[in-house]
């Protein structure tokens, strides 16, 4: 009798966990939502596009399809950048579809899902720039304050950088020739170029640095809605979905 039963206790066990493993396949669900998910952007194009309601941006038609496909609805209000990353840290019921990730705001948020990588390259209007020898010995560089191509150069030495507020500023002073070189992503920079109706011609150097881009929120973001965008985010890369949305900003 006693063998039937270790031999019952084994079979439950045995089952209980086949069910566990079952459940683990599903997709997480955040609970029903009485409110829309709270999405903040700031306008950085080709990733966040404001004002443009047949192309949002890559990274916001991406946000939709993620909450789509987790059963979410959400509501995406535009504001300026700092003030984008001032709100993930003061109200852990929101995100930014597009975030790059690097060493100094590593501990300060809440890395969700990456779904695609920015390359770094000089922007110029005359002499392409390939390296990161040549580009020291230009005069003056441009990066927006804070951004990854800051982070990246300055952690590197570089002493000829200019600090920009806006990467639409830095075209501009590119195309006035008031800097010799603009680091930025060449979609991103080339996005804005045609944007901004620019005539001459950006030449855009080989790339030196890859920085991944992250859907991302405050350290108290809720575990829930957490892993419900991260499974949805991760079944989109596996089907397809992003490499489609990508295309449609080549």
């Amino acid at each position: 009798m006693v063998v039937a039963i270790r031999h019952l206790c084994g079979r439950m066990r045995s089952i209980l966990l086949q069910g566990l493993l079952c459940l683990a396949a599903f997709p997480v669900f955040a609970q029903p939502q009485s409110s829309p998910d709270c999405v903040v952007a700031a306008h950085y194009p080709p990733f966040m596009i404001l004002g443009d309601p047949r192309k949002e941006g890559i990274s916001i038609d991406i946000i939709r399809a993620a909450a789509a496909r987790a059963g979410r609805t959400i509501e995406i209000r535009f504001m300026p950048f700092q003030r984008a990353l001032f709100t993930l840290k003061t109200d852990p019921g929101c995100i930014i579809p597009a975030l790059f990730r690097n060493a100094s705001r590593e501990r300060d948020y809440r890395w969700i899902a990456t779904y695609h990588a920015a390359e770094l390259s000089f922007m110029t209007v005359s002499k392409q720039i390939n390296t990161l020898e040549d580009g020291r010995k230009l005069n003056r560089v441009a990066v927006e304050t804070y951004a990854s191509a800051d982070q990246f150069l300055t952690g590197l030495g570089f002493d000829n950088l200019v600090h920009i507020a806006s990467p639409t500023s830095s075209a501009q002073m590119l195309q006035a020739g008031r800097i010799d070189a603009w680091v930025q992503s060449p979609r991103a920079a080339q996005h804005l170029w045609d944007q901004l109706e620019l005539r001459t011609k950006l030449h855009v150097g080989a790339p030196m640095y890859s920085v991944p881009i992250y859907v991302t929120a405050g350290l108290g973001y809720p575990d829930e809605l957490t892993f419900a965008y991260q499974n949805a985010i991760t079944a989109m890369i596996s089907d397809g979905t992003v490499e489609q949305i990508l295309k449609q900003y080549d």
